[in-house]
């Protein structure tokens, strides 16, 4: 179903309506895989959704946790195969605190990647590629854990009283991991492998509860807020 809205300037802005009545309950979590299917965390229902990206149309329920271990889905990330270890779908389950792993083809079980009770409400994950490490987000630790990308065993951590409630994550260039600190109005920057402190990135002139960051190829950030829509800044500003 496609919709119209008029933006700020007056000039009307084409959409797709996707997923509307077809199950899906608190969508979070977003990852397109290499079918350019796109997958969808339904956090209400405890399912992985799959949709046709060009139609909009549900394609099925790809992921139905019957046996339970699934408690709130938030994040998503496709992890390809390794040496060490199979392609992945990585499933962010923020109630129960893990970390599960499935087949990205068949949607099959694979094995609790990671959990504990160092992860705290994770959300948001994150491949560096500097570090060759799994960075994710732990929302009421207000810090990152990083993890090994291969047997999902914590290796460190990184925040201090700096970072409060922490959301989107983005890879920067230079070793740098980029925090959307929810509560504390700011974007912070990281030293990846170092896991420490750099930097305040952004904070002041109306950013607001900053959610979600995505760095495109050009170093342009583009951040969520919880009110007011996107916000775009220079990484070399």
């Amino acid at each position: 179903m496609f919709a119209a809205s008029v933006d700020d300037l007056g000039k009307t802005r084409w959409f797709r309506v996707v997923g509307h009545g077809t199950g899906v309950d608190g969508p979070t979590g977003l990852a397109v895989d290499s079918h350019l299917r796109l997958l969808v965390a339904s956090f209400g229902t405890d399912q992985i959704l799959r949709y046709d990206s060009v139609t909009g149309k549900l394609i099925d329920v790809f992921i139905n946790d019957d046996e339970g271990r699934m408690d709130g889905p938030e994040g998503l990330l496709l992890v390809s195969r390794s040496a060490t270890s199979p392609a992945r779908l990585l499933v962010a389950s923020f109630l129960n605190d893990c970390i599960l792993s499935f087949d990205p083809e068949s949607g099959s079980f694979q094995e609790f990647f990671a959990r504990g009770t160092y992860l705290d409400g994770p959300q948001v994950m994150l491949m560096h590629p500097a570090s060759s490490s799994l960075f994710v987000s732990s929302y009421h630790r207000d810090q990152i854990m990083v993890v090994d990308s291969s047997t999902g065993k914590k290796k460190r951590e990184l925040g201090g009283n700096e970072l409060q409630r922490p959301v989107g994550l983005a890879a920067a260039p230079n070793d740098e991991l980029l925090v959307s600190s929810h509560k504390g109005n700011a974007i912070l920057r990281y030293n990846a492998s170092a896991a420490s402190f750099v930097d305040v990135f952004a904070q002041g002139h109306g950013l607001w509860a900053p959610t979600g960051l995505a760095m495109t190829s050009d170093l342009i950030l583009f951040v969520g807020t919880f009110m007011d829509g996107l916000r775009r800044y220079s990484f070399w500003r």
